[in-house]
């Protein structure tokens, strides 16, 4: 699951991807198992037949055609309603992982809004469904027992009224080798009845095998311009920034997208400079900086550090140079000494040094356990500019040589904003900053701006040479100005 692209994640359901990694993985493994004695009792089974052949060649065809027309019986009235109801019992079983994934990252809002109980519907649906093809499934795997049981005991009395009326009566002669057929029957029929168990746990395993299936063929096959796993994740050339990073002719579009995001774009970063792309939603800015992440390739085109073409370069090297600082900053259900550190191996005291620098360490005190509380899924006991200033902490700690900052200070208050961007220029002295940027006003100091209209670059230049033009740039910059007073 790891080594699937960046595509692949957001393309689909986030409570699907939670089904496929957990449950059809533990349904695939108790499949596997269940194949495997289904070959041994099959083999046990085949043995006792054998030795009822040996005994009596007439009561051997009996049994054969008897255990074929069952077969055939269970096949197509059982069986493939089994598959049917298994495919059936996944795909809800997909749905309540989807509600029920939808609530827990949605909490906040869904309790703001009041929506509780429509989530609490949603789900008492899905789980209705759910119960509904459980018991279908099992329904169905108890009453193939029954009829297995039904016919071992109807074989022995059919077997004893036979022996009984061929005999006249006489039947004590017979008795040993009677006794001896009813044995391996018994012996038989409860090692078939184990393997048809077997067999039907497969099958109704049988959807999910063909679900991790079908995703380990059709791996990112729809996505060919999506970054699949890396081809030089931990090999390629050594990474090196010492000139430039260039944008040279770079075209990419979504796979579900008509049209391309952005088209035959080129520019180029100098080193230590601080670059801006600026422009209105869907102008290819976002993307941009995930093609500079490696969370896309280009569909034709190149990125060049150093004339190096960057799917060349070391991409584990690369992107430990590379500092990222988004709008939703991540946080994990851990102490704030381990979202800091962030797997990096660092000292508590660097910790400290970098929270210090990044201007999180009074709040950071301020709170019940200072470094050592809990801060919860997605940092739910922090505000939004306090989640900011851990992830600079972070980037602080990994010291990069590249910047990228997503648009990382759009959902803060303007207090707060000031805060961020004053550390991000005091983090950023001996950095190449990458700034994508909605309000314009955190800007205005880059030494490039680069504004992008449709997927190309319409305009570039400082901010007092963009407004000096009267363009896009100026029309942006005063259309904001307005909203910001009104």
């Amino acid at each position: 699951m790891a080594t699937n692209s960046y595509t692949y994640f957001t393309s689909r359901k986030q409570g699907d991807i939670i089904y496929l990694g957990q449950d059809a993985v533990n349904e695939a493994s108790y499949a596997v198992s269940d194949f495997i004695d289904f070959i041994k009792n099959s083999f046990t089974s085949l043995f006792y037949l054998l030795f009822i052949f040996y005994l009596s060649f007439w009561l051997t065809i009996g049994v054969i055609i008897l255990g074929v027309a069952y077969v055939i019986l269970i096949k197509n009235l059982l069986f493939s309603r089994v598959f049917r109801n298994s495919s059936e019992l996944i795909k809800a079983n997909m749905e309540r992982s989807v509600v029920y994934q939808e609530f827990i990252t949605g909490i906040k809002t869904i309790f703001i809004t009041d929506s509780v109980t429509i989530f609490r519907n949603r789900y008492t649906s899905v789980a209705g469904k759910l119960l509904k093809t459980y018991t279908n499934v099992n329904a169905l795997s108890k009453l193939i027992s029954i009829v297995n049981d039904f016919i071992m005991f109807s074989m022995i009395a059919l077997g004893a009224i036979l022996l009984y009326i061929f005999t006249g009566g006489n039947f004590i002669s017979y008795i040993g080798i009677f006794g001896t057929l009813m044995l391996a029957l018994y012996r038989l029929i409860p090692c078939v009845n184990t393997a048809q168990n077997n067999l039907q746990t497969v099958i109704r395993a049988l959807p999910a095998l063909m679900l991790i299936y079908d995703e380990l063929q059709d791996r990112d096959a729809s996505y060919p311009h999506s970054g699949i796993s890396h081809p030089n994740a931990g090999t390629g050339k050594k990474y090196s920034f010492r000139q430039k990073i260039e944008f040279r002719n770079v075209t990419f579009s979504y796979p579900s997208a008509s049209r391309d995001i952005i088209h035959n774009l080129s520019f180029t970063i100098v080193k230590n400079k601080k670059i801006a792309i600026v422009g209105n939603s869907g102008s290819g800015k976002t993307t941009t900086a995930n093609l500079l992440a490696l969370l896309y390739q280009p569909k034709s085109g190149c990125i060049l550090i150093d004339d190096v073409r960057i799917n060349e370069i070391n991409r584990t090297e690369y992107l430990k140079s590379l500092g990222y600082i988004g709008q939703e900053t991540f946080i994990f259900h851990d102490t704030i000494t381990e979202n800091i550190r962030f797997g990096l191996e660092r000292t508590n005291e660097e910790i400290i040094a970098a929270a210090k620098l990044a201007d999180a360490h009074e709040f950071i005190i301020n709170t019940d356990k200072g470094y050592n509380t809990i801060i919860g899924d997605q940092g739910l006991k922090l505000s939004g500019g306090q989640r900011q200033r851990i992830a600079i902490a972070r980037i602080i700690l990994r010291n990069p040589d590249i910047l990228l900052l997503d648009e990382a200070t759009s959902s803060l208050d303007n207090i707060s904003e000031r805060k961020i961007i004053d550390s991000v220029q005091k983090l950023s002295e001996k950095m190449t900053v990458i700034t994508i940027a909605h309000r314009l006003s955190t800007i205005q100091n880059a030494d490039i701006i680069l504004v992008m209209k449709e997927g190309v670059i319409v305009e570039s230049g400082t901010h007092n040479d963009l407004m000096a033009k009267n363009g896009e740039y100026y029309q942006l910059y005063i259309g904001q100005k307005k909203d910001d007073l009104s």
